[in-house]
Order: structure tokens, then C-alpha cells, then sequence
């Protein structure tokens, strides 16, 4: 039993405020051990580093942060709870996986009812709204993007919509290594270009 397992044994009864501990409870460690044990740690903690680091191929958080409105708290939330993007057979299905796009069911045009809009990663979703918030903030591409689906729908559809591109863009980056930008085309009844 070391030392300070014979400590925690003790109960508060034991231990009156005028006496002193027992002196094999007082007693510290050794200052040469205490140092022994402190650089077989930061061996330890050095071998696991290099496991961590990232491979030339993949992108880091860096990379992610040329999308407008994403910072470093962003990236590496998306970064993170993305995963593996191989797992995605293609863009959609990483922008339904993140919340997107609405689920909606359409036959010939109407609507024949609701998908599940609790399915996907609440994370994601969270990070990408957040991401064209800023977008609209800071970037001028994206503030005319939003105004014109905003004239069209309402600001909520026209957030989601900076959204969806955001996350269009973060999955061709994941997807291909390259860091490409977003593109923020108008439609021809655009009236703002």
C-alpha cells in the first residue's frame, strides 16, 4: 500500500484540527522520483504526439478556416464530428447529414409529407449556421447570396441556404484536399447582380 493510499484511508473523525497527521501520512515523496515520474510522462505524452499528427494528405482545421465565416472553434468543431468523409457517397448526403436541407417528401410536385428532420448531426448543423452568420458578417459574396433568397423566402430559408453552401464547400475540401473556394452563383431573376 503506497503512502497516499494509507492518506484517502482515513475518515474526518480521525483528523482533529489541533493535532497533526500521523507521520507517515506527512511524509512527501522523494524529489528525485517526483522527477523520474515527471519525464517518463513527457516521453509518454511525446511518443503519443506523433501518432495525432495529421498526414500530408488530409486537411486540419487550417485549411477549413478559408471558408468564409469558419474560425478555428468552427473548424474544428466540423472537422471533428465530419469523421471520415468517405463514409458520405456524395455531397447531398453530407449536407442532409448536416442539417442542410429541408426533408421533405414530393411526388409530381406536391407534397406527400415530412422526412425525419431530427436525423443527422445536431453539431454540424449548429456549426454551419453558425459559420453563415459570420459569412454574412464578413463576407460581401455571401451577404448578396443571402439578400437575394431572402427577397425570395424569408431570412430563416436564406440562412440555412449560406448554410448548405458553406458545407458544400467544407465537403469538397475534405473530400478532394484542395482548398477551394465558395461559390456564390446568382440565378438569372436575380435582381442584385
Amino acid at each position: 500500500m503506497d503512502v497516499t493510499d494509507r492518506a484517502f484511508r482515513y475518515s474526518s473523525q480521525e483528523f482533529h484540527h489541533d493535532t497533526a497527521p500521523p507521520t507517515h501520512v506527512a511524509r512527501h515523496a522523494d524529489p528525485q522520483s517526483c522527477r523520474e515520474h515527471i519525464e517518463i510522462y513527457l516521453q509518454q505524452v511525446s511518443s503519443f504526439a506523433g501518432h495525432f499528427r495529421r498526414s500530408p494528405e488530409t486537411l486540419g482545421p487550417e485549411e477549413i478556416r478559408t471558408v468564409p465565416g469558419i474560425g478555428s472553434t468552427l473548424a474544428t468543431v466540423i472537422l471533428l464530428e465530419t469523421g471520415d468523409v468517405g463514409r458520405f457517397a456524395d455531397i447531398g448526403n453530407y449536407a442532409s447529414y448536416c442539417g442542410c436541407v429541408s426533408s421533405t417528401h414530393l411526388s409530381n410536385g406536391k407534397k406527400k409529407g415530412e422526412g425525419n428532420t431530427k436525423n443527422g448531426n445536431r453539431y454540424l448543423a449548429w456549426a454551419y449556421i453558425e459559420a453563415s452568420n459570420f459569412a454574412l458578417r464578413f463576407c460581401e459574396l455571401a451577404r448578396k447570396f443571402y439578400q437575394c433568397k431572402k427577397a425570395k423566402r424569408n431570412a430563416n430559408v436564406a440562412t440555412k441556404a449560406v448554410a448548405h453552401k458553406l458545407a458544400r464547400a467544407c465537403f469538397l475540401m475534405l473530400k478532394t484536399s484542395i482548398c477551394a473556394g465558395v461559390e456564390w452563383e446568382h440565378t438569372a431573376s436575380c435582381k442584385c447582380t
